[in-house]
């Protein structure tokens, strides 16, 4: 099973790199890229959306997503590519949770997280709200487990979509921000940091609740 993963990881690593050579991007002289980007609004817009939706196939963690949308294409522009990617990304997450229902992939999955059932059956919207922000859970398999729960779609939907807009938009200008005061930088860390520790603890005290 690992190999298999191992070699679908590969593969689709090997594509995206022969895409990006196709047009020349394998370069670390960011004049071409920024070049590529203000030629290509739309064409580079559609390649960042369609890499949050592949960035689970790829193993891209989500923060690396939301740091690299400023990077490209500044604050505001980032964060709605942002959230329109993480929008998609996990709306495909909820549909496989829907089709590998009766699978031994989920069986695997609830196995692994088994500790976290007690919790998903009691507090399902609090559970994935949770876990989208607090930093020591992991958002996707949040996002798996709680569409497993039979959460509405409509309401799974606008939480992926409301509750990321605070951390995509601070990572979005954290990504424009290297250039700027080091002590907004600092700022932007700290509200991270604080808005994480804050989550944790959140956390921590449903974990305590759905066990009593």
């Amino acid at each position: 099973m690992k190999r298999k993963k191992f070699i679908i990881v590969a593969i689709a690593w090997a594509i995206v790199i022969l895409v990006l050579k196709y047009m020349g991007l394998l370069t670390l002289d960011l004049d071409t890229i920024k070049g590529f980007l203000e030629n290509n609004e739309k064409y580079a817009a559609i390649m960042f959306v369609s890499l949050w939706s592949l960035r689970m196939l790829l193993l891209i963690p989500g923060v690396f997503c939301m740091f690299l949308g400023g990077v490209c294409f500044g604050t505001l522009k980032g964060f709605v590519l942002s959230i329109i990617g993480i929008t998609i990304s996990e709306i495909i997450i909820y549909v496989l949770a829907s089709l590998l229902a009766d699978s031994d992939i989920k069986r695997k999955i609830e196995d692994k997280y088994g500790n976290l059932k007690p919790i998903v059956e009691k507090y399902n919207y609090k559970f994935l709200v949770l876990g989208i922000v607090c930093p020591v859970t992991p958002t996707d398999v949040a996002c798996f487990l709680s569409a497993s729960a039979g959460i509405n779609f409509i309401k799974y939907t606008l939480i992926v979509m409301i509750v990321n807009m605070p951390m995509t938009f601070l990572y979005s200008y954290l990504g424009v921000s290297f250039n700027k005061s080091i002590y907004g930088i600092l700022l932007i860390i700290a509200t991270i940091i604080l808005i994480g520790a804050l989550s944790y603890k959140m956390w921590n005290e449903i974990k305590k609740e759905s066990y009593s």
